[in-house]
């Protein structure tokens, strides 16, 4: 999209379409402070950002694209912050579960992210959740490719990167939208991963030193 300063920015327009739509996305990140997700609204947004609702038109389609543009751009910038502590990880496992266990911790603590997964507001995230789940996707796939290549031939041979990663991601967002019978600590947490999700990623210890000499043709990063 061609950017044009004519837009209604007033006086204080933005030099280019990515200053825009950060600025745009600045604006319905403090709508979200400031209500209850479902009542978040273009023309809130636009009010906000103190612009016509046809110019927030212009960068957004629909109030779930600038709000999963929202989600987007907090998911990469904690993926950022937490990939030196997951490479300090001693192997490949240990770094999935702390990167759930941190990703958990950080929805609830940010208040922008933590509100679409409550009981009360999850129903009305559906549609953000299915546009960023693409995205979503990628990124986690890039983390995991960066993991992957440091604890090489964790993997199983059967697992691929891409298939790893929206296993994980379909965890995570299990975890954070659906309530469970049980309560969990971080320990017991810890332990029904260990249990149910990492056996489906990862070659058993006893055969990573058999197969380590050998090149993996299904596997990809």
């Amino acid at each position: 999209m061609s950017y044009s300063p004519t837009l209604r920015w007033g006086d204080h327009s933005p030099g280019d379409v990515s200053e825009a739509r950060g600025r745009l996305l600045d604006a319905a990140q403090r709508c979200l402070a400031g209500q209850e997700y479902h009542r978040v609204t273009m023309e809130a947004i636009a009010a906000e950002a103190k612009i016509s609702r046809a110019t927030l038109y212009r960068y957004f389609a629909s109030r779930d694209e600038v709000l999963s543009g929202v989600v987007l751009r907090e998911a990469a910038r904690h993926l950022a912050r937490i990939l030196p502590r997951l490479e300090g990880e001693a192997d490949l496992g240990a770094a999935i579960l702390e990167m759930i266990h941190l990703t958990l911790k950080a929805a609830k603590r940010d208040p922008q992210i933590a509100i679409m997964f409550s009981s009360d507001e999850s129903r009305y995230a559906g549609g953000i959740l299915s546009e960023s789940s693409v995205e979503l996707f990628e990124m986690v796939a890039d983390l995991l490719g960066r993991l992957d290549a440091r604890h090489s031939g964790q993997l199983r041979q059967d697992v691929t990167v891409d298939d790893a990663s929206e296993w994980v991601l379909r965890a995570l967002l299990s975890l954070l939208t659906v309530r469970g019978p049980k309560r969990r600590s971080h320990a017991a947490l810890d332990s029904y991963l260990r249990r149910f999700l990492l056996p489906a990623l990862l070659a058993d210890p006893a055969d990573r030193s058999l197969g380590s000499g050998l090149a993996d043709p299904v596997r990809t990063c």
